[in-house]
């Protein structure tokens, strides 16, 4: 490929990185991507209703909701599955110490 070919393939997208510079803001970081739905809102884990995602914490996932036996919010810690396997008993040894 000559230089003048690479150089026609590539003035699109250049052209397409250019465009969407332009759309992003002057100042600050572009906005946040929209995040898809989770597939645990709304489900019920024990005696607990997963109501919203309050924030990722290293290799789980932390979610506000409803104690329906107490009838207080409370934080659901929920673990990858996949993570599982790897995770040791140190791993989870803090979670009595984040639970209080």
């Amino acid at each position: 490929m000559t230089d003048n070919q690479a150089n026609e393939r590539a003035a699109p997208i250049a052209e397409t990185m250019r465009q969407t510079a332009e759309q992003l803001p002057a100042n600050g970081p572009p906005p946040p991507l929209p995040l898809p739905e989770d597939p645990l809102i709304g489900y019920r884990l024990a005696n607990f209703v997963i109501e919203g995602v309050h924030r990722r914490a290293g290799m789980s996932q932390v979610y506000y909701g409803l104690d329906i036996m107490l009838q207080r919010r409370v934080a659901i810690k929920v673990t990858e599955l996949r993570l599982l396997p790897a995770a040791t008993k140190t791993a989870f040894s803090g979670f009595p110490m984040m639970a209080r």
